[in-house]
């Protein structure tokens, strides 16, 4: 989380950056290398001694500040919806499953479908696991791939449930 200074900080570069329109252009010459506004004005100039390396970050820096502004945003917006996901209500995966395990229709599936032995509560969750590439149910709750399969295998189920 950002400290007030540097919301503050931030909120003064935004605004410094919105106040500076960009329409200067660079210009090399013999005397150097200079930035001008559209109307032709000198902003300012730096003399032929001037490093290459001093020249290009200062004639860029406003693209720069520009870019990082834009990309600080879009990290800001995939920041706030990473925590919306993580601290919204989620479905618990592998209670889920387990209710469905002692479902007799969904055993009867696992056994027609894919041979499942199905004659006892740990025999039926240890071939869902197989079924699934998991070692635990809980395995359903923090691994997408886990969960993806999940809710394929319970899709299957659904639709081979209508016309059963």
């Amino acid at each position: 989380m950002a400290t007030r200074e540097e919301i503050d900080r931030l909120a003064l570069v935004r605004a410094r950056h919105r106040s500076v329109p960009h329409a200067a252009m660079r210009v090399d010459d013999e005397s150097g290398a200079h930035m001008d506004a559209a109307d032709g004005a000198r902003l300012f100039s730096f003399s032929t001694s001037c490093p290459h390396p001093y020249r290009t970050f200062f004639t860029d820096v406003y693209d720069d500040v520009t870019f990082l502004i834009a990309m600080f945003d879009r990290a800001t917006r995939d920041n706030r919806e990473l925590r919306h996901q993580l601290t919204s209500e989620r479905p618990d995966l592998a209670k889920e499953c387990a209710r469905y395990c002692d479902d007799s229709v969904f055993k009867r599936y696992l056994a027609d479908v894919y041979g499942l032995d199905t004659a006892d509560r740990e025999r039926v969750a240890a071939g869902v696991r197989k079924i699934l590439g998991i070692k635990s149910r809980s395995e359903l709750n923090t691994k997408p791939e886990a969960a993806r399969a999940w809710n394929d295998l319970r899709g299957r189920f659904e639709a081979w449930r209508l016309t059963a």
